[in-house]
């Protein structure tokens, strides 16, 4: 017998904070009202998708006409991840943009659909930057929680 949960999703709310590592300039959306959801095992997996950038300014980030090129398309995996409000099976943590490379992070209900999309994305051979994905099972958001705490500095 499987235990039932009432959840109420949090609308998006996301805030920009400037970091840096390695001596160069990162740029982190995050998705603040993440931060008190529970219960965290319902999306206890981890999923990072990244893409290498092209177009970069002398830090390594995107010019405007790059983040403009994918704007678009990360809307698309996001909805398609993160699927209908009432019962997704993802939600949109946030990015980070550092080093020539953007990294969207997920947390994710049922693994297999989301690989099962992003398989089919890959085989079709048609992103605007190739795009390389990971999924981890991580029922204590151990991953973003890295990400949401930047939010309490």
């Amino acid at each position: 017998m499987s235990k039932e949960y009432e959840i109420v999703i949090p609308d998006e709310s996301f805030v920009l904070v400037d970091s840096e590592e390695d001596g160069l300039p990162a740029k982190i959306k995050v998705n603040e009202n993440l931060l008190a959801f529970e219960p965290k095992l319902i999306f206890g997996w981890h999923l990072s998708i990244q893409f290498t950038l092209q177009a970069l300014d002398e830090n390594g980030l995107p010019t405007a006409e790059e983040s403009e090129a994918l704007s678009d398309y990360e809307e698309f995996l996001n909805e398609n991840i993160t699927g209908p409000k009432v019962k997704p099976n993802g939600l949109y943590v946030g990015s980070v943009t550092w080093n020539r490379r953007r990294e969207l992070m997920f947390l994710v209900h049922d693994p297999e659909v989301a690989d099962k999309f992003l398989k089919f994305v890959c085989e079709r051979n048609d992103t605007p930057r190739g795009l390389h994905y990971e999924m981890e099972h991580d029922p204590e958001w151990g991953k973003a929680m890295g990400y949401l705490q930047l939010l309490g500095q």
